[in-house]
């Protein structure tokens, strides 16, 4: 799950920093399927595989700082046990997810409301959180007008406007 996680970042198939963040951090847990010898063992396995995951997209400034949060976080948990430092792992995954989540959810909220009826909104990229603000707007009953533009090679304005 790892492996495959770094390809769809590094070949951008995930467009949304948020979701790029929550899918990295989730994919982390699958070194929970694994057995190691040592706490630091399991460490060092965890650190690689942020790292890689770091590496697939240098600029999604949410996934670097929740892949380094993460790591450092169960690494200085000082757990005695693999099972602990894995139970530590899956604790803190569940709370970058739901700060990411409401982080986006927030955000959304705040930009809904400084929509009104009539506005025009333009989107270049796909984004999530957009997507937030626009749902959000529309479940308020703001009548809005989007324009999407066509975002290549990736075709984001195509994928979101689909998805709107």
């Amino acid at each position: 799950m790892i492996d495959e996680t770094v390809e769809e970042i590094a070949e951008m198939q995930t467009h949304s920093s948020s979701v790029v963040a929550i899918k990295a951090a989730r994919a982390l847990l699958a070194l929970g399927d694994r057995e190691f010898p040592t706490v630091e063992e399991y460490e060092r396995a965890l650190e690689r595989n942020s790292d890689a995951l770091r590496r697939a997209n240098p600029s999604h400034a949410t996934l670097q700082t929740t892949q380094r949060e993460l790591v450092s976080r169960v690494t200085e948990s000082d757990a005695e046990t693999v099972a602990a430092a894995q139970a530590v792992t899956e604790d803190v995954v569940a709370e970058i997810v739901d700060r990411v989540e409401s982080a986006k959810r927030h955000a959304g909220e705040r930009a809904a409301d400084m929509l009104e009826d009539g506005d025009t909104v333009f989107t270049y990229d796909y984004s999530s959180t957009v997507l937030e603000a626009l749902t959000a707007a529309a479940e308020a009953g703001v009548s809005l007008s989007v324009r999407c533009a066509e975002a290549r090679p990736r075709y984001l304005g195509r994928k979101m406007a689909r998805t709107l």
